[in-house]
């Protein structure tokens, strides 16, 4: 099976303190360790994008809590698809791309593992919000057709643009990803107070389930 390389994104902080959401506890963890800890069930090639250098420390040391190397990268223009996708695909030899945000702590590995097992077929995988517009911080893509659009010019404004250049892909509908996540938690990253405060409350249902 090819090698699946999953891209932990990161964006800038709006916490009212100066902390990177991915410091903070819940429960016993951090939440960038629980979101590194999904992504290590995927593949142990994990990519981190950070927006800025506080960002990208807390996730290196994050990561060395764990045991493993990450391959880091700050990039301050995150919202930028093309500027991210170009600065993850040339750390990716092959195979798929799976990209989740670092500070989504309940993203649920049914969710990711039915984003990678539809990929086997097509050049991408995607989740469509309620309203209908494609999820643009999780999604799945084949490197190798990805990189093809990005070397033959052209500038994706947004994910769509992604979509609609490849052959083969497939939008996962809100009604369809409720049946593996309820809670519609794999849409939840923390990166506000009110976040914060939201996935503290959570946390008693998250650990029950």
């Amino acid at each position: 099976m090819p090698e699946t390389t999953v891209g932990l994104l990161g964006f800038p902080s709006a916490m009212k303190k100066a902390k990177q959401p991915e410091e903070l506890l819940l429960g016993q963890k951090k939440i960038g360790l629980l979101a590194l800890d999904k992504a290590l069930e995927f593949s142990d090639h994990v990519i981190s994008v950070s927006s800025s250098e506080e960002q990208a420390e807390v996730m290196d040391l994050i990561a060395q809590e764990r045991g493993v190397t990450l391959n880091c990268r700050v990039l301050e223009d995150v919202g930028s698809v093309r500027a991210v996708l170009s600065t993850v695909l040339q750390l990716c030899e092959g195979g798929s791309l799976l990209m989740m945000p670092s500070s989504s702590p309940y993203v649920s590995t049914e969710v990711l593992g039915l984003m990678v097992e539809l990929l086997d077929s097509r050049d991408g995988v995607f989740l469509r919000e309620k309203g209908g517009a494609v999820y643009e911080s999780l999604y799945a893509l084949k490197v190798g057709p990805a990189k093809a659009i990005l070397e033959a010019g052209g500038d994706p404004e947004s994910l769509a643009d992604i979509v609609d250049a490849l052959a083969k892909t497939i939008a996962i509908s809100w009604e369809a990803a409720s049946a593996l996540d309820p809670l519609h938690l794999s849409y939840f990253s923390v990166i506000t107070d009110s976040d914060y405060d939201t996935a503290k409350r959570l946390l008693p249902r998250v650990t029950k389930a």
